[in-house]
Parts: structure tokens; sequence; C-alpha cells
């Protein structure tokens, strides 16, 4: 008898072994090889807090046995019911692969179309000035989506369709980087199909394909091909994209990038109007820069939007920046945030003339006009209500800097440095982002002829990179608009010179 209680519960015991094993990672909170009692106690230790396992960590996947996304005491309990045979832990289903098409792995546009539209979603965020459309995609079974930050930012409600028209409630945002563009949320239940992700096997010359909500309609389908695989944006931010040229529109935010195999290589994010077929795609490698370790529901994530502060540069600028007198700078900031924003300069304040322009929106620049010889004469960008969000900036003036500006004006001579006179800033108007810089002082400009002065700043700007690709004379040659383009640096410039008698009056320059 005692024999066979003893073969019986040997018996026992392999089953159990052998119910763990089938288990793998999940349920195997201590990643012994096997679920017991002891990974019940853990997963319960973390669910009360008395222990650490940040969320997506593999000791926090292990512990979610029921996949919901967090660590609770119901876990732990499916835990210990794993362990003594009552329950079967089953990891996810491994992501499908695309059936290989008739030339080998590629697939036909239809198949890499059909094979997308199931996991591709619409995604409609409410927010304070009305409604926001974007696009994104399943990356798991169990409802993780892919998306833009900029698409969700400041939601105060978030709606997920897919292509059959299934509504899904949105239960948290898992996490977000702003200066990625990006956004990880979870779905409340399983979805019926999710990408599969391909983070390096792409290149230059490699056909791809937008899928996405192109303009609001959806399921908008487009075919192109890699640009290039790795485009650093100087002036946007610090990823570097895939940049192709499969056409994409506002709506197609967040949407996939595939391959012609269906896979997704990268987050449609935007494009750039001043050429045909420029877009870019945030690779979805990007996605392991993704800090889980603060998941919240999308009321904390809409207060948490309320109440983020901050100031960022746009495009290239430096702390330290050297310049002639009468010469000028001018640098774009991003403000995100309802405060008012203030500009200070310390010191020898009355050696710099700081403007502080309200481009348009969330945009601002700040125009810096150096009035007289100084060193590291500092100038603080801050918000008046919260004066611990800010920015700096360090000028030093110099009769021996460059005849040239700085910020946006480093590669663009200022007719004040040519000339020897400091410029009055201007707002602009309209849907201008940049303010105007009015030169006017006839006495100065009465001293040489209007050709001279031309000439002399079109001889400057052509050694700075740039060349005349317009100009239009009004008022019987009185005021000319001259269009000078900088492709390189993709700057434009235009320069309004108003003559009288062939002396220069006064000269505006808009830069854009």
């Amino acid at each position: 008898m005692k024999k066979r209680l003893s073969v019986l519960f040997s018996l026992l015991f392999a089953l159990l072994f052998a119910v763990s094993s089938l288990a793998g990672a999940l349920g195997d909170v201590d990643n012994d090889g096997g679920v017991t009692a002891g990974d019940a106690r853990v997963a319960l230790r973390i669910a009360v807090g008395l222990e650490e396992a940040p969320y997506g960590s593999p000791r926090f996947l292990a512990a979610d046995a029921d996949k919901d996304g967090s660590v609770t005491a119901g876990d732990a309990r499916l835990i210990l019911r794993a362990a003594v045979g009552l329950e079967t832990l089953e990891a996810d289903e491994p992501e499908p692969e695309p059936e290989p098409g008739p030339a080998g792995d590629a697939l036909t546009r239809k198949q890499v179309y059909d094979l997308a539209s199931k996991f591709t979603v619409e995604i409609t965020s409410e927010v304070d000035e009305g409604v926001v459309l974007g696009s994104g995609f399943f990356i798991s079974k169990d409802g993780r989506l892919l998306t833009n930050y900029h698409v969700v930012a400041d939601t105060k409600e978030l709606s997920v369709k897919d292509y059959n028209g299934n509504v899904y409630e949105v239960e948290r945002v898992l996490a977000v980087d702003r200066n990625i563009d990006m956004a990880l949320l979870q779905v409340k239940g399983d979805v019926p199909a999710w990408a599969t992700l391909n983070k390096k096997d792409y290149s230059t010359a490699d056909t791809v394909y937008a899928l996405g909500s192109s303009a609001g309609y959806t399921g908008s389908f487009s075919e192109g091909m890699i640009s290039t695989a790795e485009r650093k944006l100087e002036d946007y931010s610090d990823v570097v994209y895939i940049q192709h040229t499969a056409a994409i529109s506002q709506g197609n935010s967040g949407g996939p990038l595939l391959d012609d195999r269906g896979r997704v290589i990268g987050i449609n994010t935007l494009g750039d109007d001043q050429g045909n077929s420029l877009y870019f795609a945030v690779p979805v490698s990007y996605l392991d820069e993704l800090d889980l370790s603060a998941p919240m529901n999308v009321e904390e994530f809409s207060e948490a939007e309320r109440n983020y502060k901050a100031i960022d540069f746009l495009g290239e600028h430096s702390e330290n920046n050297l310049m002639p007198p009468h010469a000028a700078g001018i640098f774009m900031i991003a403000v995100t945030s309802k405060d008012d924003v203030s500009v200070e300069a310390g010191c020898d304040s009355d050696a710099l003339e700081v403007r502080l322009n309200n481009a348009f929106d969330v945009y601002y620049s700040i125009v810096v006009v150096a009035k007289k010889e100084c060193e590291n004469v500092p100038v603080t960008i801050f918000l008046k209500e919260a004066p611990e969000v800010s920015v700096s900036l360090n000028f030093t003036v110099s009769s021996d800097a460059p005849k040239f500006g700085c910020g946006l004006l480093k590669d663009i001579p200022d007719y004040g440095a040519i000339i020897g006179i400091s410029p009055t800033v201007t707002r602009l108007t309209g849907a201008d982002t940049f303010p105007s810089l009015v030169y006017r002082d006839r006495s100065v400009f009465a001293s040489r002829s209007a050709d001279d002065l031309h000439g002399a700043y079109e001889a400057a700007l052509t050694d700075a990179g740039f060349t005349l690709s317009d100009s239009q004379s009004v008022l019987l040659n009185s005021i000319t608009n001259y269009t000078y383009v900088n492709a390189k640096a993709g700057v434009g410039l235009n320069c309004i010179e108003e003559r009288l008698l062939n002396r220069m009056r006064s000269v505006t320059l808009n830069f854009g």
C-alpha cells in the first residue's frame, strides 16, 4: 500500500511539473523553470507593493497571469491554482507571419493591404479645441496599440475603431514619449489581429506601403519606397527617421509603414510640404525606448497633460552665441503650457534688445538685437506662473565676430551688420511664423546708393549659399520684393526694399 502511495505521489508530482512546464514564463515569477506556490507568494507581494516589478519587465509579465496589464491578488490565485494543477496558464500565441506571396517572401499589394487592414485602426481623440483624428495599429493579441504621441496629446476621451467598425475602449495609456512622438495604449479585450514588427531588416530603395485615415478617409492605402533608411531632421527632433515616398496626409499620423511582407517598420509621423513625396516615419525600434513604469488610465493621462509644462527650442540653436554689433538673431520655441511666457536679459541687459513674439499657437520667436559690445549676457525665457520651467541662451557681442546673425540667422548675413545700423523689430500678422526686421535710417542709407547696398547684400547672400529665386517690382520700381533661397539649409528670405531717387529709405526682412 505504501509503495502504491509512493508511486501515486510520484506520478502526481510529475503531472504538476508537466503542467508547470507547459506554463512557461507565465506564472514562473522566480524564473526557476516551474510554477509553484512560491511564485504565487511572490506575485501577491508584487500586487500589494512589497516587491518591485516594473511594468513590462519579465518579472511583471510572469506575474500578470490573467494578462490584463496589472498584477493583483487574482493573479496570485491563478498562479497557485496552476501550481496544484487546477489551472493551466497559456502564454500568448506567437505573432502570425504573413504568408509568402507569388514572388518568394514578398507579398502582393493586395495581400499587404488585406493583412495590414486587420490590425490598423482609426483613433479619435476629443480635445478642448474639437476632435483630432489619427491612426494606429495593434501589436499584441491582448490589445496593445502603437500610435503617435501627438494623436493623443491633450486628449479628454479616446475612441478606437478597427476595419470592421468594432469600437474598443482604451483602458490605459501605457507609455508616451514626446520627443520620439510615440504612444503605447492598451484597449480592453483581445483583438482579432496584430502586427508583426520589423525593427531592422529594411534599407534604402525597399518598397513600402502606408495605411491609415488620410484626411479622414478611413483605410487609405498607398505605395512608395524608402528614400533614405536613416534621416536626421536637424530642425525637428533627435529621432532618426525613415524617409519614404508612400503618400500620407493628416490622419495618417500613428499609422503603419509596412514592408513588402506586411511587417511594420515605422509609424507614419510627418511630411514636408516644401517638396514632393517627402514623408517620415519613426522606426518601430524606438518602441524599446519607451518607459513602461507609469501606466495611467485615460482620465489620469488627461490630467497629466493639462498640467504638463515645457519650453523647447525648435531647430538648431547654441547656448553660447557670438554676434557683431548691430546684428540680430532669431530663435524659435514651442511652449507646452497655458501660462504666459516672459523673457529676461540678465547682467548688462541694455547691451541687447530682446523681443518675444507669439508667432502662432504654441510657437514663439525670440529676436535678439546686439546694441553694444558685451560678454556673456544671459537671456532666459520662462513661464510666469512656473518660472522653474525655462530655457536660456548666452550672448557675447564683439566687433571681431563674423558679420552674421545667430540662431535661425546663423547662415544669413544681416543688413545691420553690413550697413552699421540696428533693426526695429515688428510682429508679422497672418500665418507668417517669423517676425520682420525693419531698417529705417535715412542719414545712413542716403550715404550709399540703393544699388550699392543691394549689391553688397546680394554678394554676402551668395557667399552664404543663397540664390535669387524671384523678384517683383511695384510702384514704378520704388518697392521691390526679392526672394532668396538656401536649398541646403532649407531657409527662405524675403527682402522688401523701398527706394526714393535711388536712395534706400527702408529695408524689411522676413524669414521663413
